[in-house]
């Protein structure tokens, strides 16, 4: 991990962020095949049923008229339990599918307008993630792979000023 040193970032020189703090694991539910009127308050009112949501959020491609929603829930059986009862629903005249993956939600200072790249890394290999910012400038790194989440010392954050 870093010594927390200060270092100036370029796109060809990345710099690991300062150590970072797991705040929580959380169960993500991605959703899939949402109409482009489905919003994020729909999926709260309709996934909270199942426990407490710490996030919801969508992202939209009007080209392809496609979208694609995160609910993050605090406990894992309530996400697996939403999964469950959510496989073939309708909403809003399309029927959605759904899949779990495990998040971590890390919190680290990140300056405003910085890509950060991350690399989770266990037994010498490289881990599939993904990345997404949250209302407190909050990282969550989601683990494509739910039954193996690595161990949290060998997760490298690098930032690259945008």
């Amino acid at each position: 991990m870093s010594d927390g040193s200060k270092q100036n970032y370029s796109k060809r020189n990345p710099v690991l962020l300062p150590e970072v703090e797991v705040l929580m694991d959380l169960e993500n539910l991605q959703v899939f095949g949402l109409s482009l009127y489905t919003t994020e308050r729909d999926l709260r009112e309709v996934f909270s049923k199942h426990g407490p949501i710490v996030d919801v959020s969508i992202v939209y491609d009007q080209l392809s008229r496609r979208s694609i929603a995160s609910v993050y829930f605090e406990n894992v059986d309530d996400a697996k339990e939403a999964k469950e009862c959510a496989n073939g629903m309708e909403l809003d005249g399309r029927r959605i599918r759904e899949d779990t993956m495990v998040a971590m939600m890390i919190g680290t200072t990140i300056a405003d307008h910085t890509e950060v790249v991350v690399e989770v890394e266990e037994d010498g290999e490289l881990l599939k993630t993904g990345i997404r910012f949250m209302e407190d400038l909050l990282l969550t790194i989601v683990m494509e792979d739910i039954d193996h989440v690595p161990d949290l010392n060998h997760i490298h954050l690098m930032a690259i000023k945008a």
